[in-house]
């Protein structure tokens, strides 16, 4: 059994989870033609290094910011996992932070409302992914109001 002390931060597999606030931009625009694209929440996404995965959110959510929560997990360059073709790589990634991603929801008490499959859905080609919803979108049909901030110049209606 290895000591902890031999070990580096590329043998690791970091997890993190975060909320978002609507003036952050966390949704592609598109995606690389290599990264690999998941109808599972609002947004999967995996390469052969990491993942992520954005589901809906807003039980027990304050009533600001939008209900949304994003997971990013990293794979470390070492182990087992690294032996892996960027396709396997990729899908195990993203199977472990649905995973986890699941939990959370479970755990915020918003599992129904997340999207989050039971299982992975087979990767979609870089061409069939979709942009969701803005946060700030998210966040106004949440609230029922603009984002802080304000609605974006020339909203108002005033000419």
């Amino acid at each position: 059994m290895s000591d902890a002390a031999d070990s580096s931060p590329d043998d690791y597999i970091e997890v993190e989870f975060l909320r978002p606030d609507a003036e952050s931009d966390y949704w592609p625009y598109r995606i690389d033609p290599l990264d690999f694209s998941y109808r599972a929440g609002l947004y999967g996404r995996a390469d052969g290094r990491q993942a992520e995965l954005a589901f809906l959110c807003g039980k027990g959510m304050r009533k600001n910011g939008p209900p949304a929560v994003i997971g990013f997990l990293r794979l470390g360059e070492k182990g087992a996992a690294a032996e892996l073709p960027d396709g396997e790589r990729a899908r195990a990634a993203m199977v472990m932070l649905l995973s986890a991603s699941r939990a959370v929801a479970a755990e915020l008490g918003c599992l129904a409302e997340s999207g989050l499959p039971a299982e992975l859905p087979e990767p979609q080609p870089y061409t069939a992914y979709r942009r969701p919803p803005s946060l700030k979108a998210l966040e106004k049909d949440f609230t029922g109001r603009e984002p802080a901030g304000g609605a974006p110049k020339g909203a108002s209606g005033d000419t």
